[in-house]
Parts: C-alpha cells; structure tokens; sequence
C-alpha cells in the first residue's frame, strides 16, 4: 500500500537558486562511493567503515530508487545547478502517514562543506515534506560529535528534543545520537519566502 498519491513524484525534481534535488541515478553510484569513502563523511551518517565497497554504494543507490518508486522514502541526490556536480544527498525516512511525522537526513562530500549548500538542501526537503507530504513533525538524528550538524539544525529552528546516550556504535567505539525535531507551524512561520516560491 502506498502511503501517498504518485502524483506528489510531480514535484520532483526540486529546486533553489543553487540547488537541485533530484532521483539517484544510476550515473550517482561513482560519486556516492568517492564521496562516502571519506570517513569524515560516512561515519557521520553511521556507515560501518569495514562494511564500505562500490557494491554497498551500488546497492544504497538502488534501494533509493526502490523506496521512491513506492513512494515509502524520498531520498535525492544533491546536485549544483552551476555544473550538474553531484555534492551529496538528503532523504526523508520512517514515514508515518498516521501521525504525519518523518525523520530526515543528510550528508554532503566534505569539499561542498560550510558554503551553505547542505542548509540550503534541507530546507528544500522540509519545504517538500511539509508543504507536499503535510507533514506535522520532522526529526533529525546527530551525533553527539558532530557540532556543525548541531548547529545548522538550530540555525534552521529546530529544537533539541532529546540526546540518547551511548546509543550508536560506530568504529567500536558508543556515540551520543541527538534528536532533533522541527514542527510545521514552525517551518511555515520562519521560511515564508520558500513558500512563496513554490
């Protein structure tokens, strides 16, 4: 069963000034692997360093195309509008058409890092979520670790909701995960000017 109409898949690709966020390819495998060799970008998103190959990034990709395609998660590849470059990507996950609440997340190659492109890809997603999807509450997972994550979900209006202690194993070694939630109500009074774009 569906939880929304295929006609939401209209909306897509989407897109900013800078930005497109669009389906994964096939052509994305390559960059998806290059990018998620870095460590500082994979552990980040809790991929096992010794479980990583060309394989795990084939396969990450078409699991993506799968989930769209029955419309059970939107993950999409971020690309630069100026060259096509592929930098990274956002999806929302654990879609609850119930009690219209969604976790999102993000990760981006360490060279697009502190341009603002990752703030500018999730705001995107959230404008989509809750403008397209209706839905009433985002959560987003951190790291204990990862300060600028942190920061970039506050600087968006999200609000710290919880911090679950030593609750992921990474690298052998327990993190902190941080959770993170944004209402819509809060998002439709602090981003305006996306909704008025769309």
């Amino acid at each position: 069963m569906l939880l929304f109409d295929k006609s939401v898949l209209r909306n897509l690709p989407l897109r900013s000034e800078r930005l497109t966020l669009r389906k994964l390819k096939l052509k994305d495998i390559e960059p998806v692997y290059n990018i998620l060799l870095d460590r500082e970008v994979s552990r980040n998103i809790g991929i096992p360093g010794e479980k990583y190959d060309l394989k795990y990034a084939r396969g990450y990709v078409r699991k993506s195309q799968i989930r769209l395609r029955k419309l059970k998660e939107f993950e999409l590849a971020v690309e630069r509008n100026e060259d096509g470059q592929f930098i990274g990507a956002v999806g929302l996950f654990f879609i609850s058409h119930r009690h219209k609440t969604g976790w999102i997340g993000y990760w981006m190659g360490r060279r697009y890092w502190r341009q603002g492109y990752t703030s500018e890809a999730v705001r995107i997603l959230c404008n989509f979520a809750f403008r397209v999807l209706d839905i009433h509450h985002l959560t987003a997972e951190v790291f204990g670790y990862n300060q600028a994550s942190m920061r970039l979900l506050e600087k968006l209006g999200w609000t710290r909701e919880v911090v679950l202690r030593k609750a992921e194993l990474i690298d052998k070694k327990y993190y902190d995960l941080v959770r993170y939630g944004l209402l819509a109500e809060e998002f439709m009074r602090d981003n305006s000017d996306l909704l008025a774009q769309s």
